[in-house]
């Protein structure tokens, strides 16, 4: 496949409200892929959705000549969320990752302005939904109708009993502000207890290497651990690797570590 260097910004543009209407709310970070862009995103309950989101983004990458790979992390045990909130700590990961919840304080340390690109969605108004009278920008009536009776409406959790209603007036914002911040930080990762890559022993014989709850590989020898000291992180984060880890710590806190930023762990040993 061709190459192509594919920035955040170009991204956008060329997928413009396509993009909002499929990625609800998405953490974009800088990517300079050359031909290939990594997608998080949520494992739908809808039944199609996954297949009708790969196919249309397969259609975008065949256009643009980028190899698009989609990664669909599942909501059981908030891992998205956790996954989410890991990557942008460890400033790697995806190029995109969705969300199913808006989280622009959580994550407003590694988002930025994108004015360029709303100008760039402003200039097709006159293709879309809002009419231009004199000075002034005005939205069809059909779809300010519709908005109204959107906004009047509950939603979906509150008619199947897991919200409490604050969308229609049944519970304060402060409240409901409240309980989802105390919700988020149930969630809400533990620090890297360590000042960055770092190689764990396991005996003499292996070290397995870690970078921001990240499990990066197992060096069995001098010229392994030289390779995975500069390896680029690809992989994700995963949430069942960062409970174990969690838990290995609180057991173990002498545990014997290397900091692979100085100085490799000798003494390798069958």
């Amino acid at each position: 496949m061709p190459r192509a260097n594919i920035s955040r910004r170009s991204l956008l543009k060329t997928t413009g409200l396509a993009t909002a209407g499929v990625l609800s709310a998405p953490y974009v970070r800088h990517s300079y892929a050359a031909g290939k862009l990594a997608l998080g995103v949520w494992d739908h309950w809808v039944p199609g959705a996954n297949n009708t989101l790969t196919r249309l983004c397969n259609e975008w990458g065949e256009k643009n000549k980028v190899e698009v790979t989609i990664d669909y992390i599942t909501s059981q045990g908030d891992k998205d969320l956790l996954t989410a909130s890991a990557e942008a700590q460890a400033r790697a990961g995806h190029d995109i990752m969705s969300h199913r919840a808006w989280q622009i304080q959580v994550h407003r340390a590694v988002l930025e302005p994108l004015d360029d690109v709303v100008n760039a969605l402003i200039g097709l108004v006159d293709k879309s939904v809002v009419l231009r009278e004199g000075e002034q920008y005005r939205m069809l009536d059909t779809l300010r109708e519709f908005g109204a009776e959107r906004l009047a409406a509950s939603c979906v959790g509150y008619q199947t009993g897991r919200c409490k209603g604050a969308c229609v007036g049944k519970e304060s914002l402060i409240l409901h502000d409240m309980r989802l911040k105390m919700a988020l930080c149930a969630l809400k990762l533990k620090p890297w207890p360590f000042p960055g890559r770092v190689a764990i022993a396991e005996g003499r014989a292996e070290f397995h290497v870690l970078d921001h709850w990240v499990y990066l590989g197992t060096a069995r020898s001098e010229d392994e651990l030289d390779e995975l000291r500069t390896k680029t992180p690809h992989a994700a984060f995963d949430a069942d690797v960062y409970r174990i880890l969690v838990r290995y710590l609180a057991k173990n806190p002498r545990i014997d570590w290397h900091d692979l930023r100085v100085s490799a762990p000798a003494n390798f040993r069958p």
